[in-house]
């Protein structure tokens, strides 16, 4: 087999950084199936007869199902249902407005709907509502705004406020910084198994932030996020096992890890992949 000889542990940055978890806001999370001929209009017959739960169901259908994906389509139904006071409707219009589906984003609509949803206590427009905040999309910047709306959401146990709320406790934006608070709200987002969660909480184990060093949880907690296919963790995980941190040394195990991120795309992993290659390629008698 491949034996390396490694001499100085080649650099390696491990960051704590919390960036806000969403590139884009939060959708509500019942994922329509298809709708085969039939029962699509049934379902447009029911929505058109006033059904609220129907209007809902048949945006999401034209939204998300590549079989029947139609924009105006689902906007209109969306819009119905939202009008109606349907808070899921109203958190997706909202959605569909920020992410421009079928044209360009307009934020200014997207946190009007928001709104309405947030206010009646649904988590994921709270959140959404405190995403719009921390960037300043359709509104001016206000962390402290942001935190007061990720709290409602993260109290309600969703895990991508807990994380956006971490990231805010961590960088002390609209709230006192606090690593315990930080550590806390990752705590409960990695427990709920929302993979950024718990490779944020793992790099606060690594550091010591809100908690005492322990490189055992630091291994534990990313091999959880990695094994949810999280590109950033199987890298750190091909780290992790060069390196020894929290566990026994085993090439074998990081480029496995290394290789399976790369695979996703992980540029910094291909990278590592060329490195030990080429180390083990200046091996003398390479193979025994």
């Amino acid at each position: 087999m491949t034996v390396f000889a490694l001499g100085a542990r080649p650099l390696v940055l491990f960051q704590l950084v919390f960036a806000l978890v969403l590139p884009a806001p939060v959708l509500s999370q019942d994922q329509p199936s298809s709708q085969p001929p039939r029962q699509l209009l049934r379902l447009q017959s029911q929505a058109q007869a006033g059904n609220v739960e129907a209007q809902l169901k048949l945006a999401q259908t034209f939204a998300r199902d590549g079989i029947n994906l139609d924009y105006a389509q689902a906007e209109y139904w969306y819009r119905k249902a939202a009008n109606a006071g349907e808070p899921v409707a109203q958190n997706d219009l909202g959605v569909f407005y920020a992410t421009g589906r079928g044209g360009q984003p307009d934020y200014q609509e997207a946190i009007k709907w928001y709104l309405r949803s947030a206010v009646s206590g649904y988590a994921l427009a709270q959140n959404n509502v405190g995403y719009m905040y921390s960037t300043g999309h359709g509104v001016e910047r206000d962390d402290a705004e942001a935190a007061r709306w990720y709290k409602k959401s993260a109290a309600q146990g969703l895990a991508p406020a807990q994380v956006n709320l971490a990231a805010l406790y961590s960088e002390g934006r609209g709230v006192p910084r606090s690593d315990y608070l930080a550590f806390e709200a990752c705590r409960k987002a990695a427990e709920h198994g929302y993979a950024h969660g718990q490779e944020m909480l793992a790099f606060m184990y690594f550091r010591g932030r809100g908690v005492a060093q322990d490189m055992e949880q630091f291994a534990r907690w990313m091999r959880s996020a990695a094994f949810q296919g999280r590109p950033s963790a199987e890298n750190q995980m091909g780290v992790i096992y060069e390196q020894g941190y929290g566990v026994q040394t085993d090439m074998n195990q990081a480029l496995a890890w290394y290789r399976r991120a790369a695979q996703h795309g992980f540029v910094d992993a291909s990278r590592s992949l060329e490195r030990l290659s080429a180390i083990a390629g200046n091996q003398p008698n390479n193979q025994k």
